[in-house]
């Protein structure tokens, strides 16, 4: 059995935005599972649109230090975008709504490709709103919630 995929790709400098028209990834998936130098699908916030909470983090910058000569891209599955920086280049992205104060629905959802050839190094930086030196950040989770 043969299957086809057709896959639309739109460059700009930096960022590939993907439009595959196969509904089935399963066997993708699959394989995928082979690599262990990956991170596989997460938000680093609350992607459920929830109202953020005091002291959780509200955005991350990765940092790239090294790059893999093939693979090690970093994916935003819902955003349909696949960013493939350069050494010293970096990724912002925000999950807050500053508007509404409400966590993203998701859209912010990343994974690290399976690194293929090569080494990638990445300083994660995660931004929290809420924190001082008097309210540390060591005292909340991720989202916000505080620990006991």
């Amino acid at each position: 059995t043969t299957t086809t995929t057709t896959t639309t790709v739109t460059t700009t400098p930096d960022v590939v935005i993907l439009d595959d028209d196969d509904d089935d990834d399963d066997a993708e998936d699959d394989a995928l599972d082979e690599f262990p130098d990956e991170y596989r699908p997460h938000c680093d916030g609350g992607c459920d649109g929830s109202p953020h909470l005091h002291g959780g983090r509200v955005a991350t910058m990765l940092l790239y230090c090294a790059v893999a000569s093939h693979g090690g891209a970093t994916t935003f599955t819902n955003a349909r975008a696949v960013a493939a920086p350069k050494p010293r280049d970096a990724v912002f992205f925000s999950y807050l709504d500053k508007a509404t104060n409400t966590m993203d629905t998701g859209i912010t959802t990343h994974s690290g490709c399976p690194v293929l050839e090569g080494d990638k190094w990445v300083v994660t930086l995660w931004m929290r709103r809420g924190i001082s030196a008097e309210d540390v950040w060591s005292q909340y989770d991720p989202s916000g919630a505080r620990h006991a």
